[in-house]
């Protein structure tokens, strides 16, 4: 990917990512819905990374994830962890 892609790709990321914080705005008692909004966020996140990583891997996709190993999974469970402990919606 060139220089110009990839600058397209991470200014279209950071502008459809910060729509989050208009959705919470614009949401009747948002603390109400915390957990479903941030579970529902990051399935969509996951689902777009996976057609992405299928897309680019092909039939080396399922392979892939199997290299990852227990220190992969534990390092994406404390990633996880922090990042909805510290970017969820509060009161």
């Amino acid at each position: 990917m060139g220089h110009s892609k990839a600058l397209a790709a991470v200014l279209t990321a950071g502008t459809l990512w910060s729509f989050g914080a208009l959705t919470i705005r614009y949401m009747k008692d948002p603390q109400d819905y915390r957990w479903q909004y941030l579970f529902f966020r990051g399935l969509t996140v996951a689902a777009i990374l996976c057609v992405y990583l299928m897309a680019r891997d092909r039939h080396r996709f399922v392979e892939n994830f199997q290299k990852i190993g227990l220190s992969g999974i534990v390092g994406a469970w404390a990633w996880w962890g922090r990042s909805s402990f510290l970017s969820g919606p509060s009161h």
